[in-house]
């Protein structure tokens, strides 16, 4: 009777080791397992946090490598708008003013009226990557005031160039700041930098605004399109009907 009531019991025993060991077996593999997904993400996690410094880096410390990037963000929001490269927009189009100089723009977009903007693009990446580290406030507030700074160098730099004096130009010349929370930083640094730009006829613009602005613009050439297909046929309607009179 004892081995009829122990056997039992030994038996569950044996199971219950057997499923503990299987159970310790695969807990063991899947910590082995998570070990090495949690590795592999901290390794990626420091080669894009290495590719995004060195990228900082390059265009923190080389002026013609931010200038160069501004300008692929700048294409890239016209693309997207839908207008037609070099029939709508031109890219670094070599033009002259009155007095014969040349003047190589960034962007040239042209409206249905033979009228068109300037764009010219600015990068001020050093200053503001400096006010979003972590610093002390005075140290902050020193960095804030040095991008109102650049800004308005940036302002002062473009107003001279004579944009404006291109054939057919807009008196005033848009200044596309690519880093959209530096444009909103400096705006709200200080409130007159837009009166500041427009008084010496450059109008800034970020790239969401500029977004809006090429969309009117898309429109436009739309518009003209249609205006245009109706003149035709309304001229072709008229000539059918004096030949059939």
């Amino acid at each position: 009777n004892l081995k009829n009531i122990l056997q039992p019991l030994k038996e569950n025993i044996h199971t219950f080791k057997q499923e503990f060991e299987n159970r310790f077996n695969r807990e063991s593999e899947e910590r082995i397992s998570l070990n090495a997904q949690v590795k592999m993400m901290l390794d990626l996690n420091k080669t894009l946090s290495q590719q995004a410094n060195n990228l900082t880096e390059a265009l923190r410390g080389n002026v013609k490598q931010q200038g160069n990037w501004g300008e692929m963000i700048l294409e890239s929001i016209l693309e997207y708008s839908g207008l037609q490269k070099n029939m709508q927009y031109f890219i670094q189009e070599r033009n002259y003013n009155d007095d014969g100089k040349g003047i190589q723009p960034d962007v040239i977009v042209k409206y249905p009226n033979n009228r068109s903007i300037i764009i010219d693009s600015k990068v001020s990446l050093l200053h503001y990557e400096r006010y979003c580290a972590p610093c002390e406030m005075e140290e902050q507030k020193l960095h804030l005031q040095q991008i109102v700074s650049s800004f308005k160098s940036h302002i002062d730099g473009l107003a001279s160039k004579g944009y404006h004096t291109i054939k057919d130009a807009m008196e005033n010349i848009i200044m596309f700041v690519p880093v959209e929370g530096a444009y909103i930083t400096a705006m709200n640094a200080d409130p007159q930098l837009w009166q500041y730009a427009y008084g010496k006829g450059i109008l800034l613009i970020s790239p969401s605004n500029l977004i809006l602005a090429l969309k009117l613009v898309k429109d436009m050439w739309q518009k003209d399109g249609i205006d245009k297909n109706a003149q035709t046929i309304a001229i072709l309607a008229g000539n059918r009907r004096r030949e059939s009179s």
